[in-house]
């Protein structure tokens, strides 16, 4: 996005996740301005089942327990990614390019040993939670190979109850809330 010459795009957020603000020369200073309208940018596959592209899936079904597994992962978006990565798949087994996942989940791949060994850390943790069954990380290959436990979410929650009863209140208690 190019700014007209009187503007500035300042970013308020952080490099990992950028929120920008449009600030206005004038005589008298700098001033933010009103935004007028929110851009999302969305990945290919998403764009394109949205947009219903011939070969996309028209849905994606989700299980109840994805929640407690987003809000243990919150402060989290590459294991987010990840997570929601394995669960869109359709098949049980599935191969990546080792270095194109790192980059399309949002992994430094400028420090690939690091970024490799954060893969490996999220990866037994959803091992750990029983989404995945095994998986195989092949640097000199650079491959991918994960196994996901397509019963994952009929199994035992690791969620107790009084948390779970939590996040119903406050789950109807936003959805109750009126917007303007």
């Amino acid at each position: 996005m190019i700014s007209p010459p009187d503007r500035i795009k300042v970013n308020v957020g952080t490099d990992e996740r950028p929120v920008y603000r449009i600030r206005r020369r004038t005589r008298d200073g700098e001033h933010d301005e009103r935004p007028t309208g929110i851009l999302f940018r969305l990945n290919t596959e998403l764009s394109q089942e949205l947009t219903q592209t011939k070969g996309s899936i028209d849905f994606t079904l989700m299980a109840r327990r994805v929640f407690g597994v987003l809000r243990r992962f919150a402060r989290q978006p590459t294991r987010i990614r990840l997570f929601l990565f394995i669960l869109r798949q359709t098949n049980a087994e599935f191969q990546r390019p080792l270095s194109k996942a790192l980059e399309g989940l949002g992994w430094d791949a400028d420090h690939p040993a690091r970024a490799i060994d954060q893969l490996k850390e999220a990866l037994e943790q959803l091992r750990d939670l029983n989404v995945l069954e095994t998986y195989q990380v092949d640097q000199h290959g650079d491959r991918l190979t994960i196994a996901k436990n397509p019963n994952w979410h009929k199994e035992e929650a690791t969620v107790n109850s009084s948390q779970e009863e939590h996040f119903w209140h406050m789950s109807s208690r936003f959805l109750a809330h009126e917007f303007p």
